[in-house]
């Protein structure tokens, strides 16, 4: 993916979710994402990769993506936090109050 870079330069915190269309939790995850995505009204930016896509395969072995799903949080090109496993709409709260608090208190 040539644009990854771009997606995760950004303002915003920035949401990149890995999975794969052959993987139950994924399927999951996304709907968690979805939710999240919705109830944050434009505060975060998601987007979702392909772990099977080939092209894809230097990201992954950048950001050590090694099963999926994986959430990565991103601001400015760095990586923020990480939830790899079981995603819920409880866990990514979490993560973004962490995401947040570490900012703030910067």
């Amino acid at each position: 993916m040539k644009n990854f870079e771009k997606l995760i330069w950004r303002d915003a915190i920035t949401l990149v979710e890995f999975s794969t269309t052959r993987c139950n939790a994924c399927e999951r995850a996304r709907a968690e994402t979805a939710r999240f995505q919705q109830k944050m009204g434009g505060r975060i930016d998601l987007h979702r990769v392909d772990i099977e896509d080939p092209d894809l395969r230097p990201v992954l072995e950048r950001y050590n993506i090694r099963s999926a799903p994986a959430v990565l949080f991103f601001r400015n090109g760095r990586e923020l936090n990480r939830i790899v496993g079981p995603i819920t709409y409880a866990s990514l709260f979490a993560a973004l109050d962490r995401v947040e608090a570490a900012e703030h208190a910067q």
